[in-house]
C-alpha cells in the first residue's frame, strides 16, 4: 500500500466510525454481527475472486490488532469484564 492510501485512510477513517458507532450502540450484538456480516460479504463481492481469501484474513489480522485498543476504550485497563476473576459462590 503506498503512503498516499495510508494517509487517505488515516483522514477518513474515523469520521466514518464516529457516525456509524451510534447506530449499532446498544443493538443486539447478534444483530451486530450480522449487520458486520453482510457489510464485509458487500465489500468483498467487490474484491476479484482469487484475491478475496488473502484480503478476508488480512481484515480478520487487522481486527485482532485493533481488539485490545477497543477493549482498553470500553473497559480501562482492567479489560473485559468477562476476562476478570469471579469470586466464587458461597
Amino acid at each position: 500500500m503506498r503512503k498516499e492510501d495510508f494517509e487517505e485512510i488515516a483522514a477518513e477513517h474515523p469520521p466514518l466510525v464516529a457516525q456509524i458507532k451510534p447506530i449499532l450502540a446498544g443493538v443486539n450484538p447478534a444483530i451486530q454481527s450480522s449487520v458486520l456480516a453482510d457489510l464485509l460479504s458487500y465489500w468483498l463481492a467487490g474484491i476479484r475472486p482469487d484475491l478475496r481469501e488473502e484480503l478476508f484474513r488480512q481484515h480478520i489480522e487487522l481486527v485482532r490488532t485493533l481488539l485490545p485498543e477497543t477493549e482498553r476504550e470500553l473497559y480501562g485497563s482492567q479489560g473485559h469484564p468477562g476476562l476478570r476473576r469471579r469470586l466464587p459462590r458461597k
